[in-house]
């Protein structure tokens, strides 16, 4: 997490339920036209004139979200369970979710599916894709919410919170702060970038979480050579990681009682299920973390095990 000069009075984002639920009810209304134009004009021209529309549709669908995204206060009101604290970068709070790029790899030869992923990470189609919901981040805390609210600290300079975990805003104690969180917090899942002030955060997360295995660092969507720059920061700040050639299409650090670190696989599906939902397996991820820390299923969400 990318942390800016100490601020007495933080700055807060625009918040709006009202102003949230007017652009989802405006953005689905459209969308609804849309699709029934798009059904019964055929090919012609009011098929054409109505494509155009699914872009305001989910610009709209997108504010919606992020205007009436609750505060952190709100979720845990919501939500006493104990917290799943999410620390990243704010340099990659937008970075797109590439799963059905490796599906369509997976099936789809070599200099065909080079074409397609070239397209995919245009700016126009990664815009169109982090409004859609489909970040990384969006995808990880759909799945860590089973087992607690996902709480992060937000970037101070954005306009509205970004869809995910839900954010405050800190100034000067922000150290204090998130340093309580993770002293609460049932998981600690960090995304390491080449930022500082993340790493500095892997060490605190250590020494306050009460049980390393609780910390988890998540590489997924991080390619070898960033992971390679970000193991070499870490280890400047001695935090030792695993060598980037022992990684092996391995996703996840996790940490034994003596704090040394390990890779894991986050979970993946088989042939088939990468051909139809995409090879990594967010929700089963979920499901062994629940397994792991003795969660109870309620439905599909997880109680934490009684103290």
């Amino acid at each position: 997490m990318t942390q800016h000069a100490p601020q007495l009075a933080p700055n807060q984002p625009l918040r709006s339920k009202a102003a949230g639920k007017a652009a989802t009810t405006a953005g689905t209304v459209i969308l609804i036209i849309a699709c029934i134009v798009i059904l019964t004009a055929g090919t012609g021209g009011l098929f054409l004139c109505a494509l155009p529309l699914l872009i305001p549709v989910t610009a709209l669908l997108w504010w919606g979200k992020r205007l009436g995204a609750p505060t952190v206060q709100e979720l845990t009101a919501q939500d006493p369970r104990p917290p799943v604290v999410y620390l990243r970068s704010f340099k990659i709070d937008d970075q797109v979710d590439h799963t059905d790029q490796l599906k369509y790899n997976a099936i789809l030869p070599a200099a065909v599916a080079d074409q397609i992923e070239r397209i995919a990470r245009s700016p126009a189609l990664k815009q169109m894709r982090k409004m859609g919901g489909y970040t990384v981040e969006n995808k990880l805390v759909e799945q860590l919410s089973r087992l607690g609210p996902v709480i992060a600290i937000g970037d101070p300079t954005e306009t509205s919170p970004l869809p995910g975990a839900a954010r405050m805003y800190l100034g000067d104690e922000w150290q204090s702060r998130i340093i309580a969180e993770m002293r609460r917090a049932a998981l600690i899942v960090i995304r390491p970038w080449t930022s500082d002030s993340v790493l500095r955060e892997i060490n605190f997360a250590l020494d306050n979480c009460g049980d390393p295995s609780r910390v988890i660092l998540i590489f997924w969507e991080i390619a070898d050579d960033d992971y390679e720059k970000i193991r070499q920061l870490a280890a400047a700040r001695q935090i030792s990681l695993p060598a980037t050639k022992d990684r092996a299409g391995r996703e996840m650090i996790r940490f034994d009682s003596a704090k040394q670190p390990r890779f894991e696989h986050i979970n993946q599906r088989g042939f088939l299920g990468t051909l139809s939902e995409g090879r990594t397996n967010l929700q089963a991820f979920a499901d062994s973390l629940a397994d792991e820390f003795g969660y109870r299923r309620n439905g599909n969400s997880y109680t934490p095990p009684r103290s």
